[in-house]
């Protein structure tokens, strides 16, 4: 009778400690989640920042390209042909 109070004594103990660790590890996934969910927003921010800069780096290079044929364009109007 004495050994099975023991084993049940035992027994509540460990899922007890069980309970406490699970709450434990719960709890560090929260936060876990909670980490990664601000770290994907920053990513976020951060590629629709290099976004617009492709945009505006393209629009320069458009730019540059179309000054570039007008000048090339002026050049072969003064060359006789």
């Amino acid at each position: 009778m004495i050994a099975v109070s023991i084993s049940l004594g035992l027994l509540g103990l460990s899922v007890g400690l069980l309970g406490i660790l699970c709450t434990y590890v719960w709890k560090g996934n929260h936060k876990l989640e909670k980490a990664l969910l601000e770290g994907q927003r920053v990513l976020e921010e951060g590629q629709k920042e290099i976004a617009q800069g492709q945009k505006e780096g393209f629009r320069a290079l458009a730019e540059m390209l179309l000054n570039q044929t007008k000048i090339l364009e002026r050049i072969e109007a003064k060359i006789p042909g």
